[in-house]
């Protein structure tokens, strides 16, 4: 099992290496849980942002640092009847 703070540090690390669109979208929607229309509010389109998010997810993935712990809790909005994407 990886404590926290290394897994902070390592998720920070990878940070760095993402353009200001990718960071945007993957703390937008991984970490602070905004839909997909949240977050293109802020950062553009939909598509955009799950474009960025994609690539975003890939150089995480790449660096060793897994987001699943995260991706995987539901978003607060996400039951039935919601329109979270």
């Amino acid at each position: 099992m990886i404590d926290r703070s290394s897994l902070r540090l390592a998720f920070a690390a990878v940070l760095q290496h993402l353009s200001a669109r990718q960071r945007g979208a993957l703390i937008l929607r991984d970490v602070l849980r905004f839909s997909a229309s949240e977050a293109a509010d802020i950062l553009g389109t939909v598509v955009s942002v799950n474009s960025s998010l994609q690539r975003a997810r890939t150089r995480v993935r790449e660096a060793g640092v897994g987001t699943t712990h995260s991706a995987s809790r539901p978003h607060p909005n996400s039951g039935p009847g919601s329109s979270a994407t």
